[in-house]
């Protein structure tokens, strides 16, 4: 699904390889849909693969540009003309942890056309200091990602994950045990809405916090106002009793 929409023709000269994460927990949010509404230029940002557990999809040639990192106005020597972008998908239906796998061995490959060692591996964070992708980072994988990768690069058909899965025990009554949170609120409440949005653990809820709520209330089809309250409790702990099996 090649597109030619949202992006610089012919402007691009690869230097590396920049990892991302979707951050669109909706259903059906797979890498197919958002190829799709890539190639019909319903998207802002724009990368160049998009990958989930079962599929990679590659939406931009490597000649193009994406939209992807220049939020980082080129400040830290990634921009969107030196780049190669993937994204992973997050949607509940997704493996996770297997489309990390896939995004993987996807960078290995690409790494071995260009002939680039792993220093040309980087994290949208390298380009512009955003939290993405933002699940590898919460779970400190980054490490792991980019040793898997050079497994991959070397011949390697099959590695193992070595970081341990970061999981939580999730009851139906977690929703009313918490107090309606918001954009100044501080305490235990705000560090694990925190930890569950993949943001700096802190538990005072600043720009970030505020940021990273509305963005999962828009894709879960709530009203995108910063307030962590019953409704949102329920839906953030919907998502994690998915990702913590």
């Amino acid at each position: 699904m090649i597109s030619k929409k949202n992006c610089y023709i012919g402007q691009n000269k690869p230097a590396y390889i920049v990892i991302h994460e979707t951050d669109n927990w909706s259903k059906g949010a797979d890498a197919k849909a958002h190829a799709t509404a890539m190639k019909n230029g319903n998207l802002a940002g724009t990368v160049h693969y998009y990958v989930d557990s079962k599929s990679v999809y590659q939406t931009l040639d490597h000649s193009d540009g994406a939209w992807a990192v220049g939020d980082g106005k080129g400040k830290y020597g990634i921009t969107n003309r030196n780049s190669i972008n993937i994204e992973i998908c997050v949607n509940p239906e997704t493996d996770y942890y297997k489309a990390v796998d896939k995004a993987e061995q996807l960078a290995a490959q690409l790494l071995k056309q260009y002939r680039w060692g792993a220093d040309r591996l980087k994290r949208h964070y390298d380009a512009s200091r955003k939290n993405c992708p933002r699940r590898i980072q919460a779970e400190g994988r980054w490490p792991e990602f980019v040793k898997k990768t050079v497994a991959y690069m070397k011949g390697a058909t099959t590695v193992k994950n070595t970081t341990t899965k970061n999981t939580a025990t999730l009851t139906d009554k977690i929703e009313v045990q918490f107090p309606v949170i918001q954009k100044g609120s501080k305490g235990t409440a705000v560090s694990m809405l925190q930890a569950m949005l993949g943001v700096k653990v802190d538990g005072d809820f600043g720009n970030d916090t505020d940021t990273s709520l509305k963005a999962f209330q828009k894709n879960v089809k709530l009203t995108a106002d910063g307030i962590c309250g019953k409704d949102t409790w329920t839906k953030v702990i919907e998502h994690m009793k998915v990702n913590t099996k």
